[in-house]
């Protein structure tokens, strides 16, 4: 499975994923992250940072459509955390 095919698992089964300072981030459903899910995000976390990146989007119309909104919501949330300092 590609990393593409493993984002839109993850966003059926309702997890979140983001790229944060190098590092993978997710939110999700209890039940839906299991061991194995957690592996193969492990095994498909550069692809998966590039993708959330914006590296490999110009692949995919409906991701270059969601990255947007997710910059978006990051920056707010980064200036969220710089005024509460």
């Amino acid at each position: 499975m590609n990393a593409t095919a493993l984002l839109q698992e993850l966003r059926t089964l309702g997890v979140k994923v983001w790229p944060d300072a190098g590092a993978l981030r997710f939110k999700a459903p209890a039940e839906a992250m299991t061991p194995e899910l957690t592996a193969r995000m492990r095994a498909a976390k550069p692809e998966l940072m590039a993708i959330l990146a914006g590296d490999l989007a110009a692949n995919d119309d409906n991701l270059r459509l969601e990255l947007p909104v997710m910059r978006e919501h990051l920056a707010r949330a980064e200036g969220k955390a710089r005024v509460a300092k």
